[in-house]
C-alpha cells in the first residue's frame, strides 16, 4: 500500500485531532506496538504497527483512530470511516471531537447525509462548548451546501486543446488576446539537469498564433528578454496582446521572491520587462490579471506561495501615469486562500479560486460581480463538476464569454498538466463584448504611426480605455462592451484628430467585430474632419448630450492649437426641401460653433457655413449613405 503525505505533515495531522481516549491497554504488548506505532517515521510501518496493537487488544481505542486518521489523510475514507466507526463503537464515552472527525471524513467521502447525521449527534451532546458548536453548524450548512452542488450538475465537457499547445511538459495559466487570434501559456520545462542528474525545472511562457483553419498553432518560446533561466509564471496578456503582465522571481531588480513585471510589444519585438515597483513589495505578488480598460490590475499577495494569498488591486492613475497603493479586495478575500484571479475583459466579471468559501474541497472556482457601486457581489461557487474535491486551476474566459479554458490533470493527456476549453455555464456567463480592430498610418505616405486613442463612452463621457497603437505597425485593438454607445479618438502630434462611433446600445449579443483602418491626416491648411460623434435632433438644430465628448475633444484640440482658425461645416442629405435642408445645416453649424464659444475658444477663431446636399461624401440612394451625408466637419482655414 502507498501513502502519498509528507510525513511530518502527516504526524502533526494525526496528533492534531485529540480525540483519542488516552487508552492504556493491560497487556505490555499491546502498549509497546503502539508506543513503537507513535515513534515511527514511515507511514507503512505506522500502520502495520496500529494494526498489530489492535490484533493484540482489540479494544485499544486509540489504534482505530489514528488508523482511520491515516487512511483519511490519504483521501482513502471508506478505511477511515470504517476505522473512526470501530473505535466510536468500543468506546464507552466517544468525545463530541469523535462524531465531528467522523462526520467530516463521511462529508468529504460524498455522504452528506451520514455527515449531518454525525454533527447532529455531536450537537445533542450536553457538553459541547458554544465554540464548538457554532463551527459544527457550519459543517451541517458546508454538508447540505456540497450536497445541493452535486445532486445539481452543471454540463461540463472539457476538450484537450490538442498537441500544439500540450506535451509531456506542466501547461497552464492560460491567456488571449480579445479577437483569439493570439494565445498564450505557462509551460514547465527542463532548463538543466543538477549534478546528481535529476532535471532542473524551469517555468517559461509560450505563444500559439491562430491558423486560417481556427485551430491552434504550434507554441513557441517567447524567447528573451522575456524568459530566462529562471521562472516566470503567471501571465496575463493585454487584450491587445501589446503588452503583458507576468511574475519573475529571484530577478537582480526584484523586491521580494516574486514581482510582477510588464514587458511592452513593438511589432514582433519585446522591451525589456520593468519591474512594477509601486506594485511589488517584500512579499510575494503573482497571479496578475489586466483589465480591459487599462486602468485595474488585480494580483495575488500572499507571505508565500501558499500561505496568507488575497486578491488584491491597483488603479492606474492617467495623470501622475503611476499605479496607486494596491488595496485587498474585501468583499471576495477570507482567512482562506484567494488566487488566480482573472478579470474578464467586461471588467464587471472576475473569476478566482478560494479554499475559503463554501466549496467541494481544496480550491473551488467562484466568480464575482461588480455591482453599480463598484462593490463585489457574493462569491458564486461555478459549480459540481467544474469543481470537485480536488484543487482547482484558475481558468480564463474567453471575450464573447462562451469558452473557457482550464489546467487539470486527466487521463489522457499528454502530460500531467494540459490545458483544456470547455462551454461555460450560461448563469456563469461574463457580460458580452466585441472589439474594434485597425491600423493607424499616414493618408498620404501610408506609414504605420503609432497613435493615442482614447474609446469614450458617449453618455457618461468616461474614457473607458486609453492606449496606443503599435509604433512599428500601427495596429491597434480595443474592448467594446455590448449595450452602449461608445466614440473613438485617434490622435497624434502633426495630425488631425480622427473620430468613429459605434452604436451597440441595442445589442443584446456579441456583435461582428469592427475592423476599420484610421488615416490621420497631417495638420495643414485645407485638412477636413468629419465629426462622427455630433449628434442633433431629428430635423432640429438642438445638440443631444452624446455630442458633447467628441465637441470636448475638439475644444481641447483647438486650445493645443491656438494659432489655428477653423470652419465649421453643416451637411445634408438630398431628402425634402433644399432650402429647408440649407438653413438646418446652417444652424447646425452655427451651434456647433457657439458650443465651442461657451468652452473658451474666441469666436475670432471660427468660422460656419452651411452646404445643405451639396457635398455629399457618399450616395445618397441608401439609408446608410444618406446617414453619412447628415454630417458636421470641420476644415482647417489657417494654422498661424
Amino acid at each position: 500500500m502507498r501513502f502519498r503525505c509528507i510525513l511530518l505533515g502527516f504526524l502533526a495531522f494525526l496528533f492534531s485531532n485529540g480525540v483519542y481516549a488516552q487508552y492504556v491497554s493491560k497487556n505490555k504488548k499491546a502498549n509497546t506496538s503502539f508506543e513503537k506505532a507513535q515513534r515511527s517515521r514511515v507511514p507503512t510501518e505506522f500502520e502495520a504497527l496500529l494494526k498489530e496493537t489492535i490484533e493484540i487488544d482489540s479494544a485499544f481505542i486509540d489504534a482505530y483512530y489514528m488508523l482511520g486518521d491515516l487512511y483519511c489523510s490519504n483521501d482513502m475514507y471508506e478505511k477511515g470511516i470504517n476505522y473512526y466507526q470501530l473505535a466510536i463503537d468500543k468506546d464507552k464515552r466517544p468525545a463530541v471531537k469523535s462524531f465531528i472527525l467522523i462526520g467530516r471524513a463521511k462529508m468529504e467521502n460524498n455522504d452528506f447525509d451520514g455527515a449531518i447525521s454525525s454533527f447532529n449527534i455531536a450537537l445533542k451532546d450536553k457538553n459541547i462548548s458554544i465554540a464548538r458548536r457554532v463551527g459544527v453548524k457550519k459543517l451541517v450548512t458546508l454538508a447540505l451546501f456540497r450536497d445541493s452542488l452535486m445532486k445539481n450538475p452543471v454540463d461540463f465537457n472539457p476538450i484537450n486543446m490538442g498537441s500544439n499547445i500540450n506535451t509531456e511538459h506542466q501547461e497552464y495559466w492560460p491567456t488571449q488576446t480579445v479577437d483569439k487570434e493570439t494565445f498564450m501559456l505557462t509551460r514547465n520545462v527542463v532548463s538543466g539537469y543538477y549534478p546528481n542528474g535529476f532535471p532542473k525545472m524551469a517555468e517559461d511562457f509560450y505563444i500559439s498564433k491562430k491558423a486560417q483553419d481556427g485551430t491552434w498553432g504550434l507554441a513557441k518560446n517567447v524567447g528573451p528578454p522575456i524568459n530566462t533561466k529562471k521562472n516566470e509564471g503567471a501571465l496575463a496578456l493585454a487584450p491587445d496582446g501589446r503588452f503583458v503582465y507576468f511574475v519573475g522571481c529571484n530577478r537582480e531588480d526584484g523586491k521580494g521572491s516574486c514581482d510582477i513585471y510588464i514587458a511592452i510589444k513593438d511589432g514582433d519585438l519585446w522591451r525589456s520587462p520593468m519591474n512594477l515597483k509601486p506594485i511589488n513589495t517584500s512579499r510575494f505578488e503573482t497571479a496578475p490579471s489586466f483589465s480591459s480598460d487599462g486602468k485595474t490590475l488585480y494580483f495575488v499577495r500572499g507571505i508565500s506561495m501558499d500561505k496568507g494569498n488575497n486578491i488584491w488591486k491597483s488603479e492606474f492613475d492617467v495623470i501622475t501615469q503611476q499605479w496607486a497603493t494596491p488595496e485587498p479586495i474585501e468583499e471576495i478575500n477570507t482567512d482562506g486562500e484567494e488566487q488566480a484571479p482573472f478579470i474578464h475583459p467586461d471588467g464587471q466579471t472576475l473569476y478566482f479560486i478560494s479554499d475559503g468559501h463554501p466549496g467541494l474541497g481544496g480550491r473551488d472556482i467562484f466568480y464575482s460581480r461588480k455591482g453599480v457601486d463598484g462593490k463585489w457581489g457574493k462569491p458564486i461557487n461555478i459549480g459540481y463538476p467544474i469543481n470537485s474535491k480536488n484543487h482547482e486551476n484558475g481558468l480564463s474566459v474567453s471575450s464573447e464569454g462562451l469558452v473557457a479554458y482550464v489546467s487539470s490533470a486527466k487521463e489522457g493527456g499528454y502530460g500531467s498538466l494540459d490545458l483544456y476549453s470547455f462551454e461555460l455555464p450560461e448563469y456563469a456567463r461574463p457580460q458580452t463584448v466585441t472589439y474594434a480592430k485597425g491600423k493607424v498610418y499616414d493618408m498620404y505616405t501610408k506609414l504605420p504611426l503609432g497613435a493615442i486613442f482614447e474609446l469614450i463612452n458617449v453618455e457618461t463621457e468616461e474614457v473607458v480605455v486609453r492606449s496606443e497603437s503599435d509604433r512599428k505597425n500601427g495596429e491597434f485593438l480595443v474592448c467594446l462592451p455590448i449595450n452602449k454607445d461608445y466614440a473613438l479618438h485617434v490622435s497624434k502630434d502633426g495630425y488631425l484628430f480622427y473620430s468613429e462611433t459605434f452604436s451597440l446600445a441595442a445589442q443584446g449579443s456579441a456583435a461582428d467585430p469592427f475592423i476599420l483602418d484610421v488615416p490621420l491626416q497631417p495638420k495643414k491648411a485645407g485638412g477636413t474632419v468629419v465629426l462622427k460623434n455630433v449628434f442633433f435632433k431629428t430635423n432640429k438644430f438642438d445638440l443631444l448630450s452624446q455630442s458633447q465628448a467628441e465637441l470636448n475633444k475638439l475644444s481641447k484640440f483647438l486650445k493645443d492649437n491656438a494659432m489655428m482658425k477653423i470652419e465649421l461645416g453643416g451637411h445634408t442629405d438630398n431628402v425634402g426641401d433644399i432650402a429647408k435642408n440649407q438653413i438646418l445645416s446652417e444652424n447646425r453649424a452655427k451651434e456647433v460653433l457657439d458650443y465651442l464659444v461657451k468652452n473658451g475658444i474666441e469666436e475670432s477663431r471660427l468660422a460656419f457655413k452651411g452646404y445643405g446636399a451639396s457635398k455629399p461624401i457618399a450616395t445618397n440612394d441608401t439609408p446608410e449613405g444618406r446617414q453619412q451625408n447628415r454630417r458636421t466637419d470641420f476644415t482647417i482655414i489657417a494654422l498661424e
